[in-house]
């Protein structure tokens, strides 16, 4: 279950303040009650031995053309709120500051032209701010990156959808309905490690939208090109509308 504390933040300047984030101590400050909760399933390790392993072409070879026009750490921030309304009055070089994780969202404008919405796609990398605690034995605690996934490609994707359906400027309404994280390995193959050159790849796409509502799906890519896991998100997504007026003409 997931909390937001009572009262701000012990540091409030570190929010606004040109790549700062909140400092560790918040998350011991007095919570609300839980405004979300995930129910999780488990299963035991296995070797890759046991029966089949198969994925698509890594996300770094289909766009390697694009991702190779710039360093990954040259690409803007992933934005605080995917709007296009909003990045326009707000501007789109707001950093994306974020619990975790560096974010960088790719420019994917030029391949999306002239696609339909559901062959549309987003890119985001990522990468660790700093390590994640240990769990004292073996120096990493992989379950705690799998929820730092969880965390990360849960940001914007509905929001995201929203601006492909032409709802950038007029979104009236947006929420997570339902959330599915499939992880495809094993645990320890989703530990993210300290490096320059260790970025995620988070790729969004939303194949289906309908009667108020829309599916947005992400892969998760490691650096190494594989397809770890499989995000599902049934979402609300639906322009504005102005409420009729109830004044007497």
């Amino acid at each position: 279950m997931a909390h937001q504390p009572a009262q701000p933040s012990t540091n409030p300047q570190a929010r606004v303040s040109h790549g700062g984030f909140f400092p560790p101590e918040d998350a011991s400050l007095p919570a609300l009650p839980t405004c979300y909760a995930s129910i999780c399933s488990f299963k035991s390790a296995e070797s890759h031995s046991k029966g089949a392993s198969i994925q698509d072409e890594p996300a770094q070879k289909r766009y390697a053309s694009i991702l190779a026009s710039r360093k990954p750490q040259d690409w803007p921030p992933s934005p605080i709120v995917d709007i296009d309304g909003l990045m326009e009055v707000e501007g789109a070089d707001q950093v994306g500051v974020f619990p975790v994780v560096d974010m960088k969202k790719v420019d994917m404008r030029e391949f999306n032209k002239d696609k339909p919405v559901y062959e549309r796609v987003e890119l985001i990398l990522y990468r660790l701010i700093k390590p994640l605690p240990s769990d004292g034995t073996d120096g990493y605690d992989a379950n705690a990156h799998i929820v730092a996934h969880a965390f990360t490609v849960d940001r914007n994707g509905l929001l995201m959808g929203a601006n492909h359906l032409g709802f950038g400027w007029s979104l009236g309404k947006a929420a997570s309905l339902s959330y599915s994280l499939v992880m495809h390995v094993n645990a320890e193959e989703c530990v993210m490690r300290d490096g320059e050159d260790q970025w995620w790849i988070q790729e969004a796409t939303f194949p289906r939208a309908g009667a108020g509502r829309g599916i947005v799906m992400s892969r998760i890519w490691s650096p190494d090109g594989v397809h770890v896991a499989t995000e599902y998100q049934d979402g609300l997504i639906r322009a504005f509308e102005e409420k009729p007026s109830r004044e007497k003409l």
